[in-house]
This record gives C-alpha cells, structure tokens and sequence, in this order.
C-alpha cells in the first residue's frame, strides 16, 4: 500500500468526502474500536489525534444505511490508569447510525490503551465472523501484545479480519501493522480512509430509486434543512443525514448553516446532529416541490469564558466543555476569550494554560449570559 502526504486542507476533505461503506458485505457486521488514550491529544497535520478520529468516523458512518449491523467500542475514556477501562459503547445493530456518531462526538481521550484486550472484546461481538477496524495511535500500554493477539484471533476465528486506520506509517516494534498483517485485514492513515474502504468492498450500489408507476410525475423537489435554538434567528452549524423511509442511506450534507438537497419525490427520514442534540423528521416530497424543513432544538443560553494572567492581562487558554451528562461537548483552543451557545444546564468547563489547568462548574441559564473568568497564576 503506498501513502501520500497530505497537507492540512487536504486532509480535510480526505475526511470529508469519504466514499462507500465499510459494513463487510459477505460476512455483515463490523465492529469499530476508538482509541481514547490520552496520547490521542497529540496532533498531527495541525490537529488533534481524537478530532481526526472523529471527523473520519462521522463522514465514513454518515454514509452507511440507518440500521447497519454496526458496534462501537472505545477505551481509555473513563480512567486514567486503568487497563479495564474498555466499554461497549453499542452492540452491532443495537443503536442506528446517527446515535454512534453522537456517542463518538461525546468520547474524549483520558487514559491508557490496553489494545489487545479491547481486540478480544470487539472479537467476541463478532460471535466468529465480521470486521474490526482499530482507530488508534498506538503503542499499547497495558502489558498486551496486540500482534500476537491478532495472530491468535484470527486462528480461532478465521472469518474476522482487523483493519487498521493509524496515524503514522511508520514500521516498529511498537506500530499496528501487524494487526492487519496477521489476520488479511488492511492498515492505512486515517487521511486515506477512503482507501481502506474501497479495499474492503466492492464499489457501492447506486441511490435507490424511487418507485414510480407509467405516466408519473418524478420532476425532483428541492429540500431545505436549517436548525437553531428557540426564539433564534441564527441557525446552528449542524450535520443532516438523510434516509429513505426504508432506511437507506442517501445523502449526508456535514457542518451547514444551512443545507440543500435535490431529491426524488417520496418520503423521507430525515436526522439532525448538533453536538449532544439529535432529532430525526420524517416527510414526504412531492413532484417539482420546493420544501424548507426547520428544526427547533429547544432553549439555549449563552455561555463566555475568559482567561486572564498574574497581572490581569487577557492570555491565550483552552477550554475544554462537558455536557450536564458528562461526554465531551467541544473544545476552544488558545482563545483569551470565547462565547458558545449551549442548551440549559449545568456544564463542566477545563481550562488550561501550558501546565496550569483549572475547573469548574457552570449553569447555562435561557436568559442572560453565563460569564466566568479564569485566573492563572502564570505571569504570562
């Protein structure tokens, strides 16, 4: 497999435009594996590990049929220096394809990376037969072996394969090659995912088309989809996933303030992501209709965060933000000040400022703006 590089703008539409699906045809399910070890903060091409991983998983899933045989697992997320810190985030086919893609926007790295036990786990989902793909930096740091668990796996299932999307090429004693080597799976960088996918499986079906009957109207509609809080009229930059009422996959429209799709007439599913919020709408188009389609995503607030150093000077901080039930919400780089906008309720906010972190608690109200200064002790 050969690899090119990739330059920062590059790397994002690699991400963004990822073609097929990676549900295994012939042997049906998949189960993916998230790395949340705190490695994943590191950056590569400009951005962290973990938003890499989630703006591939979100594009490649956003893809895929509503109710695809898929599982998700994540590790590290939980603990800081627990080796059994491996959760089943999903089943495959236990939750539909806009609900992983909330819980992977919601996962933030924090401990270590007991790869080969997570490896067995994902397996075991598996019952003997489907794919696993690996998200992850690696090493392992939890006293597996990764490759000879690969090895041994595929022994005793040889229907399982393991995928690798990494970060690196780099062959070492420490890389994930041979996971993929061990068990006729794939490894590429999470830039060329697209790759791995059309490794995988053959070139994906064409949209289904609608039914229609001699002498029908089928001029196509256009549909417009927008999302904002209550009483707002700004619209939230939000993610539209669009399906047949049949729960076949037709389009994703990613990040829109606002978002249009020429359709077919007939009835449509139709998901919207906002961070931790989802709602889903069903319609019907009708021949040569032009429909807008707004969704209320119910009260919000507004929330800013500032940063000042010993001398009361505006610094340069992150912030990092927690939703009320304590997933990863979003997180603000090296800003002195931020404003967001938040459903109500109570929020976990980090900042830090080199080695320096602070903490605390913050209730977004329907009224007025939440405002909190940070203070360091740093003199600059």
């Amino acid at each position: 497999m050969s690899f090119t590089k990739i330059t920062t703008a590059g790397y994002l539409l690699a991400l963004l435009t990822l073609p097929t699906t990676l549900v295994a045809a012939d042997n049906g399910k998949l189960v993916i594996v998230l790395d949340a070890s705190n490695s994943m903060w590191g950056q590569t091409n400009g951005f962290h590990k973990i938003t890499q991983a989630r703006l591939g998983l979100e594009a490649l899933l956003a893809q895929q049929p509503a109710h695809a045989t898929i599982g998700l697992m994540t590790y590290g997320n939980r603990y800081k220096s627990d080796c059994n810190d491996i959760s089943v985030v999903a089943t495959p086919g236990e939750q539909d394809i806009p609900s992983l893609i909330q819980h992977i926007n919601g996962i933030a790295p924090y401990g270590r990376s007991p790869i080969s036990a997570a490896l067995e786990q994902a397996a075991n989902l598996l019952n003997g037969e489907g794919n696993i793909v690996l998200v992850s930096d690696g090493p392992e740091s939890c006293q597996g072996d990764p490759c000879a668990t690969a090895a041994r796996l595929k022994a005793d299932n040889p229907a399982v394969q393991i995928h690798v999307l990494s970060f690196e090429n780099v062959a070492s004693e420490t890389s994930l090659h041979c996971l993929a080597d061990n068990t006729g799976g794939h490894f590429a960088l999470i830039g060329d995912a697209s790759q791995l996918a059309q490794q995988l499986l053959p070139a994906p079906a064409p949209l289904p088309a609608p039914e229609s009957t001699a002498g029908a109207d089928n001029t196509p509609a256009t549909l417009t989809l927008s999302a904002s809080a209550s009483g707002s009229d700004n619209n939230l930059t939000a993610s539209y996933l669009i399906y047949t009422d049949k729960g076949e996959h037709v389009a994703s429209l990613t990040a829109r303030t606002e978002a249009s799709q020429v359709l077919p007439p007939g009835k449509y599913q139709i998901n919207v992501l906002w961070r931790t919020t989802k709602q889903q709408t069903t319609l019907e188009l009708t021949p040569g209709q032009t429909l807008s389609q707004h969704f209320d995503l119910g009260v919000m607030g507004k929330l800013r965060l500032e940063a000042l150093n010993a001398q009361q000077q505006p610094v340069d901080a992150s912030f990092t933000l927690y939703s009320p039930t304590g997933d990863y919400l979003a997180e603000h780089l090296l800003k002195a000040q931020i404003s967001d906008t938040l459903p109500i309720g109570t929020y976990r906010i980090k900042a830090n400022l080199g080695a320096e972190s602070q903490e605390t608690q913050l209730a977004i109200n329907p009224t007025g703006e939440t405002v909190h200064t940070f203070q360091f002790r740093q003199a600059q």
